[in-house]
């Protein structure tokens, strides 16, 4: 079953900061496999991961909507580029959602998102 845990409050409180500490908590402590997801469009929980910035989320979801490559439906496209652009630590996973939507409705791209978030989710124990 996984845990899942989220950090939130208002801007400058350290929550990225307290998210790097408890990420290192559950890798030092053995508990299982962690996947960090950094949902802030700002996106700096990798620097303090010692991690590169992988491509967001929301920057995949906009080459989707632009089109995607020959023979692929958009759903499969997504879920190969989600899968692609976690970046695997020794210890634990990191994925950047990016920034927010912009104009347009992105309905459709966001549940073809969500289908992919809970199929990566369910092999790690805590996210």
């Amino acid at each position: 079953m996984t845990i899942t845990i989220a950090v939130a409050g208002k801007g400058g409180t350290g929550k990225t900061t307290f998210a790097g500490l408890l990420i290192r908590h559950l890798v030092q402590a053995h508990t299982g496999r962690v996947l960090a997801i950094d949902a802030d469009p700002s996106s700096n929980l990798h620097l303090v991961l010692g991690l590169p910035l992988p491509q967001t989320v929301g920057s995949l979801r906009e080459e989707a909507r632009a089109g995607v490559p020959a023979g692929m439906s958009r759903q499969e496209w997504l879920d190969y580029a989600v899968h692609l652009n976690v970046e695997e630590g020794a210890d634990f996973d990191f994925l950047a959602m990016g920034r927010p939507e912009g104009q347009g409705c992105y309905c459709a791209a966001n549940q073809m998102l969500r289908t992919i978030m809970d199929q990566i989710c369910a092999t790690y124990d805590y996210v």
